[in-house]
């Protein structure tokens, strides 16, 4: 089965979205992200773009050996278009805009993870974005939010016990549980992570219980010095805080607590 890091990266926000026709996932790997994406009847395009050409072989080789529902289902999907690029570069020179693009979860310390993590990326995504659209990615550190939240003026920062993750947009949105609940409960939906052996029940339970914290404009973003750009990858070097940690406990101006789980819920 996929992991629940992955199927909650591309699940949550797709649910969130009203009505996500295109997706751009960077990053095949276990193909478990890019099948959590594809979960609402109104997707009718996914651009999976991975750097290494050979890994689409390498699954459907895979699913031969070893039968996975969830594999099986996101290799049969007509509405997946695969690209074998640079991912940077096929989203700046390919001049096609989405409605959601996210990065399928790559550790930060990893060799040129600083490429999908830096100031200058999440630009690239913001602006590639259609009106309404979300960039997605994991925040497994507090450099990759001070970085995600520097760049959008509408940042909402989402924690289950199965994933962190910061979606950013250039127009205000907000976290609709009774949409995102209702999105989930549709017929399609349903059996579309059924097929693919996915126990729904689990981010049912997460998203009912999961922190979130949304950042408007009005939030100062000139204190949020330390951050990961294409020249300095902080987190790629494992370079230490450089500053006072973000206070995410309270509100302040521009930061609002939508959201947080009770003591021992998670």
């Amino acid at each position: 089965p996929f992991p629940p890091w992955h199927i909650a990266l591309g699940m949550v926000p797709v649910l969130m979205h009203p009505s996500p026709r295109t997706i751009a996932v960077i990053g095949l790997g276990s193909g478990a992200t890019l099948y959590a994406a594809g979960g609402r009847e109104e997707t009718k395009r996914i651009t999976s773009i991975e750097i290494v050409a050979p890994q689409l072989a390498t699954l459907r080789q895979l699913v031969r050996v070893k039968s996975d529902s969830g594999l099986r289902a996101v290799l049969n999907d007509a509405r997946i278009v695969y690209r074998f690029a640079d991912a940077r570069r096929f989203i700046l020179l390919g001049g096609e805009t989405y409605d959601i693009i996210e990065a399928d979860a790559l550790r930060p310390a990893s060799p040129y993870a600083g490429n999908l993590y830096s100031e200058e990326y999440f630009e690239l995504m913001k602006n590639h974005l259609s009106v309404g659209g979300f960039a997605v990615t994991w925040a497994p550190t507090e450099r990759v939010i001070r970085t995600f939240v520097k760049v959008f003026p509408h940042a909402m920062l989402y924690r289950d016990s199965n994933i962190h993750m910061m979606i950013g947009s250039r127009q205000p949105f907000e976290w609709d549980s009774a949409a995102i609940n209702a999105r989930l409960r549709s017929t399609y939906t349903q059996a579309y992570y059924s097929r693919g052996g996915v126990p729904l029940q689990r981010y049912v339970t997460a998203l009912a219980t999961a922190e979130i914290i949304a950042f408007s404009p009005d939030y100062e973003r000139s204190r949020l010095g330390d951050i990961n750009t294409d020249l300095f990858p902080r987190d790629e070097f494992l370079v230490g805080a450089l500053g006072a940690p973000l206070n995410l406990k309270r509100p302040e101006r521009g930061l609002r607590v939508i959201s947080r789980p009770a003591p021992g819920s998670k």
